[in-house]
């Protein structure tokens, strides 16, 4: 938004439901008579932290969003357009250094992900929020040194 009102975000995180096989969650959404609600994205699961160590951050300072639009246009000769408005998506790329005793954790909890959408953020603190997505997580790993093991995230964003 370059001009007028900025739209609240606003997210919410509920740890410690028990999840068994038959759960119900009930969600409801309330807002004042002239309030626009909704829902943009509700995600049950489990979350991996992924970090150096304890009260460190991992993820590197060349991390990367990038917002892919999927709006169609065609032009004419004349100038004139056509415009098909469509969904966007974020994609990221983000470098993380973990300890080398978590790689085959994070392995392990990356590759039960490869088929499924999940929630991916990078930070919780407000000024990388734009580093936060939800979409396809693939990924590699390599030791760095004996101190450091560097995982690549790549999240393939969803419409």
């Amino acid at each position: 938004y370059l001009y007028g009102p900025k739209t609240p975000v606003t997210s919410f995180r509920v740890d410690g439901i028990t999840l068994r096989p038959r759960v119900l969650v009930t969600l409801e959404v309330t807002g004042g008579a002239t309030d626009d609600v909704g829902v943009g994205f509700f995600s049950i699961g489990s979350w991996v932290t992924m970090g150096l160590f304890t009260g460190r951050p991992g993820v590197l300072y060349t991390a990367r969003a990038e917002v892919v639009n999927y709006t169609t246009r065609t032009e004419g000769v004349d100038g004139r357009y056509r415009q098909v408005p469509r969904g966007s998506a974020t994609n990221l790329t983000l470098p993380v250094a973990i300890n080398p005793e978590d790689a085959n954790r994070i392995w392990s909890a990356l590759v039960q992900l490869k088929d499924t959408p999940v929630s991916v953020f990078a930070s919780r603190q407000e000024k990388f929020r734009y580093l936060s997505s939800v979409g396809f997580v693939t990924s590699d790993l390599s030791p760095e040194n004996q101190a450091i093991t560097k995982a690549n995230i790549f999240v393939k964003g969803i419409v």
